[in-house]
């Protein structure tokens, strides 16, 4: 099989990606190995590689350390913890750590963490559905230089959305300024 074949049967792996809603999320809570294996499982069309980039147990000790995420209990990360790992994952690979935390501060008063994650999941994989079939349907025909020439467009879009992105929550999420004396503007 030939690498653009390759590439053909990722994205019909990749296009029936779904996230478990809440609901679907494990009851019991899970120390970290257990966290990196459910990793693994639930994002399996990513290669090993990717997937250490997304998460490793270092990384989900940062994220605590940086408020993120609150400590485990006992060394077990609870369903709440486990949404906010996958939302982190797939946010960071576009905005910081800083900005992942002014939106999960932002959006705490907004909804319950149940809510919050089943609107995530269900965000996230429309995406991915929404994204591959439009790619299969831009690719069709293409040789390899006018698919190189698409990679570029698509990561010029990616980029234009990320700026957009870290503006809205420079409007909507950023914690209020400091005044001199260390008090919060109004």
């Amino acid at each position: 099989m030939d690498q653009a074949e390759n590439f053909r049967t990722w994205l019909e792996i990749a296009k029936q990606f779904e996230l478990p809603l809440w609901e679907d999320l494990p009851e019991l809570d899970l120390y970290m190995d257990q966290i990196m294996i459910y990793f693994r499982t639930q994002f399996a069309y990513l290669s090993e590689e990717e997937i250490k980039r997304w998460m490793s147990p270092a990384m989900i000790n940062n994220y605590v350390k940086k408020h993120l995420l609150t400590r485990p209990n006992n060394k077990k990360y609870n369903k709440e913890q486990l949404s906010g790992l996958m939302q982190i994952a797939a946010l960071k690979t576009i905005l910081s750590i800083e900005d992942i935390g002014h939106m999960f501060t932002a959006m705490a008063s907004n909804a319950a963490p149940q809510m919050r994650h089943d609107d995530f999941a269900k965000t996230f994989a429309g995406s991915v559905h929404n994204e591959i079939a439009s790619l299969q349907e831009r690719l069709l025909g293409m040789d390899a230089t006018a698919s190189l020439l698409l990679a570029r467009q698509l990561a010029l879009e990616a980029a234009i959305k990320k700026i957009l992105s870290e503006r809205l929550l420079l409007a909507f999420a950023a914690p209020a300024p400091m005044t001199k004396n260390g008090k919060k503007e109004k």
